[in-house]
């Protein structure tokens, strides 16, 4: 990964979990829309989170359909 990444594919091949996993890294939670899901992250340090540590805010950035529905749709 680098500072910027776009992730694209076909439909059902993983985009959407994929950016859900790293949206819960940088907000703290993990998406509603799983039940209890297990993931882990290992960065090129060596270092690694899983889902037990996304109360260690990351510095992600994540524009997905879940951040579109929380922040661009809001009634007033």
């Amino acid at each position: 990964f680098q500072d910027i990444n776009i992730i694209y594919g076909r439909n059902y091949s993983g985009k959407t979990t994929l950016s859900r996993i790293f949206r819960a890294f940088e907000t703290g939670k993990i998406s509603d829309k799983y039940a209890s899901p297990e993931f882990q992250l290992e960065f090129k340090d060596g270092g690694c989170v899983g889902q037990t540590q996304i109360n260690n805010k990351q510095d992600f950035r994540v524009f997905n359909s879940d951040f579109i529905d929380e922040n661009l749709f809001k009634e007033i």
